[in-house]
């Protein structure tokens, strides 16, 4: 009987739950690249990474939906927290 209810439970909240739709908000569209800037890989990684994220965002157009597109940048110092 506890099964049973479970499965009761179960199906009546995935008929509660509606579909969900992402809406953009605010005036841009930010993406955020997070890489090593200043440390051992930065030659390799960083600020490649950061260009080839700003080229993909100019390969698209440069906005969606008529929002622009924002690359941001940030650096994790290889530090793992």
């Amino acid at each position: 009987m506890n099964n049973r209810f479970a499965r009761c439970l179960m199906g009546a909240a995935l008929l509660m739950a509606g579909p969900v739709r992402a809406e953009i908000k605010g005036d841009a569209i930010r993406i955020g690249v997070l890489s090593d800037m200043s440390g051992p890989f930065a030659t390799a990684m960083g600020p490649g990474s950061v260009l080839a994220a700003q080229m993909a965002a100019e390969e698209f157009g440069g906005a969606i939906d008529g929002k622009p597109i924002r690359i941001l940048q940030a650096d994790h110092q290889n530090k793992p927290d």
